[in-house]
């Protein structure tokens, strides 16, 4: 019986399928494994990389230290106009004698010369390059200012440029309603604090400005250097995970087809065997078998061929 015997066949086999093709299982499985290995190595490389890139370069150096200084140093330019406008402000309420419109002035005047001088402090704290450190230490600033009845040129280091100007900010302020309301402006007569009104208008333009927007550039300088420098990380991460991913690719391609086949192999042959019935796999064995016997004989005339070729006898 063709069933019964299969039966009994599938069952001796499945006695020991366990050992079938093992070691080409554990070679796949391996492999596998590798593969696993290799992208969850790629994905930790490139997680890491753009989260450092993230934290280190754009949020931290470049949005704290250089984005957002370059908002605050642009208001501290804008103050340089503001102090011009309150002035006036102030002189036109001193002529009219409002003294409250006159007070809003002078308190605004002492307010953005506290945040000048706060900002100025955090951004020397928070420079970000040897420019910027440069810039603030070794940068001379020219400006005019009022000694007795004349002007007199004074250079200093922008640190302390930027510290002296809000100073002036604060002492024009501070001039008196009634020597505001006055026209006079001639060094000579004057007070020590209207003096500081007519510096802020001699200043502001000529020199002020200028020099905010030439700290303004190094700090934009400065974030498109990190932009490069983002930029670059960037494409070495990708070539780090490139080359990864060329080497995990070849590393499949030599290892994986010597598995498959001969695991195909194998598995196709057992598989084969028991699908068929006894009669069809006699009639296969027997096809096989006289296949072989041809290959023999044809194999046994090229011999005789080859002795007749090279001179020799054939034995009785």
């Amino acid at each position: 019986n063709n069933d019964s015997q299969r039966v009994k066949t599938q069952k001796w086999l499945e006695g020991f399928s366990s050992c079938i093709l093992g070691a080409e299982q554990h070679r796949v499985l391996g492999l596998e494994r590798r593969v696993r290995a290799f992208v969850l190595l790629i994905v930790v490389i490139s997680a890491v990389g753009f989260v450092l890139v993230d934290i280190g370069l754009l949020s931290e150096e470049a949005m704290f230290k250089n984005i957002e200084l370059i908002d605050k140093t642009g208001v501290n330019r804008g103050f340089g106009m503001m102090a011009q406008f309150e002035l006036r402000e102030q002189f036109l309420a001193a002529r009219r004698g409002d003294r409250d419109k006159f007070d809003h002035a002078s308190n605004y005047l002492h307010r953005i010369s506290r945040q000048l001088t706060a900002q100025h402090v955090i951004n020397y704290e928070a420079m970000g390059s040897e420019e910027l450190a440069a810039f603030y230490n070794e940068r001379q600033c020219t400006f005019v200012v009022p000694v007795a009845d004349v002007w007199v040129n004074k250079t200093m280091n922008y640190w302390e440029y930027a510290t002296e100007y809000s100073r002036h900010f604060a002492r024009a302020g501070s001039t008196r309603m009634e020597e505001m309301a006055s026209l006079d402006m001639r060094l000579g007569h004057i007070s020590a604090e209207k003096a500081n009104v007519h510096f802020v208008y001699e200043n502001t333009h000529r020199n002020y400005i200028p020099t905010m927007e030439e700290l303004m550039s190094k700090y934009e300088d400065n974030v498109e250097a990190l932009g490069g420098l983002a930029s670059q990380s960037v494409q070495v991460i990708v070539a780090i995970n490139a080359i990864m991913v060329v080497l995990m690719s070849a590393f499949v391609i030599r290892t994986l087809p010597d598995c498959l086949k001969s695991l195909q192999s194998k598995q196709l042959g057992c598989d084969f065997g028991l699908s068929l019935p006894r009669n069809v796999c006699a009639r296969l064995l027997k096809h096989y078998e006289d296949t072989v016997i041809q290959m023999r004989i044809m194999e046994d005339e090229d011999a005789a061929i080859h002795a007749v070729a090279s001179g020799l006898e054939d034995p009785p």
